[in-house]
């Protein structure tokens, strides 16, 4: 029984950081606001992916903000293969 009441009180001592989950999506949003549409130049994914990685620090890489990131980078991917089919590309 005292093994219970001691994690208890570590638990009490030390309870568990809040996330903000309001201000991970409004990153992500901010994010993906920044990079649509996807551009086809050198430059873009140069961009993209340090900024990402920026994003996912500030939130340090939480489960959460990596999924939601990883679900904008795809539909950026999606829309960038869809600029160059539109455009002849691969």
């Amino acid at each position: 029984m005292s093994g219970i009441l001691e994690i208890k009180r570590k638990g009490a001592e030390h309870p568990p950081a809040q996330r903000d989950i309001s201000a991970i999506y409004k990153a992500v949003q901010a994010y993906h606001i920044r990079h649509d549409p996807p551009q086809d130049t050198p430059g873009y994914w140069e961009w993209a992916i340090p900024d990402i990685q920026a994003v996912s620090n500030q939130y340090n890489n939480s489960p959460l903000i990596k999924d939601l990131l990883a679900a904008a980078l795809s539909d950026l991917e999606r829309e960038y293969k869809r600029l160059l089919a539109e455009q002849g590309g691969t």
